[in-house]
């Protein structure tokens, strides 16, 4: 995803690494930590499960 700055690959390597599997707890750690916007880390965190 280029405006995330990370392939999609990554920010999954990243949310497996953390030990996140709720979507809620997914898409507030990427927008914490990592300012992913809400949309993008929607997708993530979809893409992850």
């Amino acid at each position: 995803i280029e405006k995330t700055g990370k392939p999609i690959e990554e920010w999954i390597k990243i949310v497996k690494e953390k030990g996140f599997f709720k979507h809620g707890e997914i898409v507030e750690l990427l927008k914490e930590q990592y300012s992913v916007t809400h949309g993008y880390a929607n997708l993530i965190a979809r893409k992850s499960k």
